[in-house]
């Protein structure tokens, strides 16, 4: 059975009308011109494969109606997974972003933005928000029967996790339910996967995606969603 991760953060500090992340043609502001309070950040990521697993976060820093640009050593620092980065200048979509790579475990993140050089009368943002971490899920060998009931699981999440799920596949109509908690187990009962018209005697291959989503888990607001996907034969 093959398994694939994504991982989707948002992060967002001091919520404002006035402040537009990433879509201005506005030139630059530099973190000497902007107070902390309205420096808005947006947070990218995603898990890679390659050369090792690891989680590579993105963050653009955003005032209002412009960017922001770190400078006399004013910097981002992010921990995750006992790991902390001082996040690197990038070329970003709308201009300079901030990246690190960490280790994919998940776990809560520090946020830290750091007055260093610039503007040390105004004080320094520290927030935490939450990462869902990797777990396995388990669905069964061989071909099930849309006849049958087909029960897949995974060890449930330490954060108690909003979880949703959807199975899709070539030979049956796909389906997608909110689940009411994070048990750790589900079962579709007989009939449920109901096969596509024309394919009612095909074996195809099913493929279940679970999402933990922990939006809002945290000192400040951020949407961190994490995927991981299993799939198995579905049979007649």
């Amino acid at each position: 059975m093959k398994h694939r991760i994504s991982l989707l953060i948002l992060l967002l500090i001091a919520p404002s009308t006035s402040a537009l992340v990433g879509c201005s043609s506005q030139k630059p502001t530099d973190s000497r011109d902007i107070a902390t309070a309205d420096i808005r950040v947006t947070v990218a990521a995603t898990d890679v494969a390659t050369p090792s697993p690891h989680t590579h976060l993105v963050a653009t820093l955003g005032g209002p109606g412009a960017n922001v640009t770190l400078v006399d050593g004013d910097r981002v620092d992010v921990t995750l997974a006992g790991t902390t980065q001082t996040l690197i200048a990038v070329s970003g979509a709308y201009g300079v972003a901030y990246a690190g790579d960490f280790p994919p475990s998940g776990g809560v993140a520090l946020f830290t933005f750091l007055r260093a050089g610039s503007r040390t009368d105004d004080q320094s943002v520290i927030g935490s928000f939450v990462v869902p971490p990797p777990f396995p899920l388990t669905a069964p060998t061989g071909d099930v029967s849309r006849k049958t009931d087909l029960t897949f699981t995974w060890p449930i999440g330490p954060g108690g996790y909003a979880t949703r799920l959807t199975i899709t596949g070539t030979c049956f109509f796909g389906l997608g339910r909110e689940l009411a908690a994070d048990l750790g187990t589900y079962t579709l009962n007989a009939g449920e996967l109901r096969a596509a018209t024309g394919h009612e005697g095909e074996t195809c291959v099913g493929t279940i995606a679970l999402t933990h989503d922990a939006t809002g888990r945290g000192t400040i607001y951020a949407s961190s969603i994490k995927t991981e996907t299993s799939t198995f034969q579905s049979a007649p």
